[in-house]
C-alpha cells in the first residue's frame, strides 16, 4: 500500500510502500521512458555503493513496469537530511561526520583512472553550458567571467572515479548516527573531485538553505566548523587539492543558472558566484607563492 509520495527533483515518481507495520521500502519510477537509461544508471550507482561501503539503501529490484518505465525497489531509511541534521548536532559529533564523508570520497578515488578526453569533455560541457544560459539571466558580467575562468583551466587533475553524482547535505540521512548516501545522479563526467565540490556547494555557499528567511548562529557556527574541519582534511591529502575543487564547486554553481526561474535564486547565484571566483583568485596566488 502506498502511504506516502515522496516526491523527487528529477521528476521520477518516489513512493513509499508500507507492506506491514515494520517492513516498508521505496518505489522509484523513471518520469519518461527517455529518462530510463538515466535512472538505470542511478541504480546501478547506488547498488555498487552499497555492495562495496554499505552506506546507501540496499537496491531490491529494479527492472522496467507495464509502460516500459524503468524502476528500482529500494531500503527506506528512516532519519532526517544532514543539512537538517546539523541544526542541531553536538559540535563534538561534527568531526566524525565529516570524517566519514571524506572517507567515502577517498574510497571512490581509490580506483581512479586517468582519462585521456577529460579536457574536451570539460571544455564541450562548458561550451554547451555557455549556449544554455541566455541573455534574460542577469549579471552577465559574472556569467561570462565564469564561462572564461572554466575555459582556461587545465581539468587532468578530474580523474575518473566512482562517484555519487549529487553529493550535497539533502541527498545524506543520518538514521541512528549512521550515515546514507540517497538519490545518486549520472553526470557528464564522474569524478571524486566533483563530489567534493558539490558538498562545498552546502558547506562553503549555503545553497540548502538559500530558501530560509534567518539561518541560526547555530546553524551557522556549525556549518563553519564542518566547513573547516573539511578543509583541513583536503590540505592533508595535497595542498592544491582547495583549488581545484573551487573550481568544481564554481562550475556546479553555473550549472544551476539554465534551471533557474525565480530573482531570488538568480541573485544568490550572482553573489555566490563573484566569492567562488574571488576564492579561487586568491588560493591560485597562494599557491604560487608556495612553489
Amino acid at each position: 500500500m502506498v502511504i506516502k509520495n515522496l516526491g523527487g527533483n528529477s521528476g521520477c515518481n518516489v513512493f513509499l510502500y508500507d507492506i506491514d507495520e515494520k517492513t516498508r521500502f521505496v518505489h522509484k519510477v523513471s518520469s519518461s521512458k527517455a529518462y530510463n537509461k538515466r535512472l538505470e544508471i542511478q541504480c546501478n550507482k547506488q547498488q555498487e555503493s552499497f555492495n562495496l561501503h554499505h552506506n546507501a539503501p540496499e537496491v531490491y529490484s529494479k527492472g522496467f513496469d507495464a509502460d516500459g518505465l524503468f524502476y528500482f525497489d529500494m531500503e527506506y531509511i528512516h532519519g532526517k537530511t544532514l543539512s537538517q541534521y546539523i541544526k542541531n548536532i553536538p559540535v563534538s559529533e561534527i568531526n566524525r561526520i565529516v570524517d566519514n564523508i571524506v572517507d567515502n570520497i577517498i574510497q571512490n578515488k581509490k580506483n581512479d583512472c586517468i582519462c585521456k578526453d577529460v579536457q574536451k569533455i570539460f571544455q564541450d560541457k562548458i561550451t554547451n553550458l555557455q549556449s544554455s544560459i541566455t541573455i534574460e539571466y542577469s549579471n552577465l558580467d559574472v556569467i561570462s567571467k565564469s564561462i572564461s575562468i572554466l575555459k582556461k583551466h587545465d581539468w587532468s587533475k578530474f580523474t575518473r572515479s566512482q562517484c555519487h553524482g549529487d553529493l550535497t547535505l539533502e541527498n545524506i540521512i543520518i538514521s541512528s548516527g549512521k550515515l546514507y548516501f540517497i538519490d545518486f545522479l549520472d553526470s557528464f563526467y564522474d569524478s571524486w573531485l566533483l563530489d567534493f565540490g558539490k558538498i562545498m556547494q552546502d558547506v562553503q555557499v549555503l545553497w540548502a538553505y538559500r530558501f530560509e528567511k534567518r539561518i541560526t548562529i547555530n546553524t551557522q557556527i556549525r556549518l563553519h566548523i564542518f566547513h573547516d574541519i573539511l578543509i583541513k582534511k583536503m590540505d592533508d591529502i595535497s595542498p592544491q587539492l582547495k583549488v581545484e575543487i573551487n573550481y568544481s564547486l564554481l562550475l556546479h554553481l553555473l550549472r544551476i543558472y539554465p534551471y533557474a526561474k525565480d530573482i531570488q535564486t538568480l541573485d544568490f547565484l550572482n553573489i555566490e558566484i563573484k566569492s567562488t571566483i574571488g576564492m579561487i583568485e586568491y588560493l591560485e596566488e597562494e599557491l604560487q607563492s608556495t612553489l
